[in-house]
């Protein structure tokens, strides 16, 4: 079996699913704990720019990443 494969099986999600999850899940974690700006968040999880960053993030975690930062409950439904 295909390690994608193996992984869509495991998981439910096609491995580039899963890999966009788990960044953004640690780009939610860095927008809490740090004061790094959203870009530089965006930029370090191999976003193109903030605003595709704001997009997958706004779709996952149904809240823009700003909101996500300044909101005191963490989405942990969200979270892979």
């Amino acid at each position: 079996m295909v390690f994608s494969a193996a992984v869509q099986k495991v998981t439910g999600v096609t491995l580039a699913s899963y890999i966009r999850a788990r960044r953004l899940t640690k780009a939610a974690v860095e927008l809490r704990l740090t004061k790094k700006t959203i870009l530089e968040i965006a930029l370090k999880y191999q976003f193109d720019s903030q605003q595709s960053f704001t997009r997958r993030f706004k779709y996952i975690f149904k809240v823009t990443p700003s909101y996500y930062r300044r909101n005191k409950l963490w989405e942990l439904e969200a979270m892979h």
